[in-house]
Order: structure tokens, then sequence, then C-alpha cells
């Protein structure tokens, strides 16, 4: 059985939570909207640090956020969206923030 890694960004104590099955449980009853659950996307950036939903990376000097449409994961900024591993390999990105964190990284 695959495992699921999931990571909840806590809105009332602005910090991140490393998911397990029993915390997940927790944060998906419908008395915890406080959080928002995040999937790893299985890939790692050129750092080998695995890359999550929501996070900010940096690729061919521009800053992209990371999304989910359509089945594929996608690096998505002011000028459109790549789709990782169509239009770009994991490996070419850098880590360097993720929305919540560091929310200033995206403006555009």
């Amino acid at each position: 059985m695959k495992t699921i890694k999931l990571r909840a960004w806590d809105k009332e104590k602005k910090v991140m939570i490393t998911c397990t099955r029993d915390v997940l449980q927790l944060l998906l009853t419908p008395y915890k909207p406080r959080y928002i659950i995040m999937q790893s996307i299985e890939l790692l950036d050129k750092k080998h640090k695995e890359i999550y939903e929501e996070d900010v990376v940096k690729f061919d000097n521009q800053i992209y956020g990371i999304d989910y449409l359509g089945g594929c994961y996608r690096l998505v900024n002011k000028n459109g969206a790549k789709v990782i591993g169509m239009d770009i390999n994991s490996f070419m990105c850098e880590i360097i923030g993720n929305e919540f964190e560091n929310p200033k990284l995206l403006k555009f």
C-alpha cells in the first residue's frame, strides 16, 4: 500500500504540522476547520527536499507556486503554468518556501 505524505498549516497558530495518520483524523473532524491539508507531490527538488502542494519554488530564475489541476501538479505564476513531469523535471526546481509561511513570495 502506498504511503501518502501530508502536512497541515494551522491557521490559528501559524505553524506547519507534519501529519501522521492519527493527526490526520483529528484534522479532518468537522470542528477543526483551522487546518489546511497539503499532500506531497512525491517528487524532490534539486536539494532532495520533498515538494508539497502550496510550496513556492524557483525554476529558471522565476518564482512559482505548486498546485494540482486536471490530474497534474503544476508550477504556476503570473506568466502561466508548467506541468511537472511533462514541461519540467522537479530536480530543476528549488523550494524557497510555501505560501503560508512566506506569503510575500507569491505576490503577482
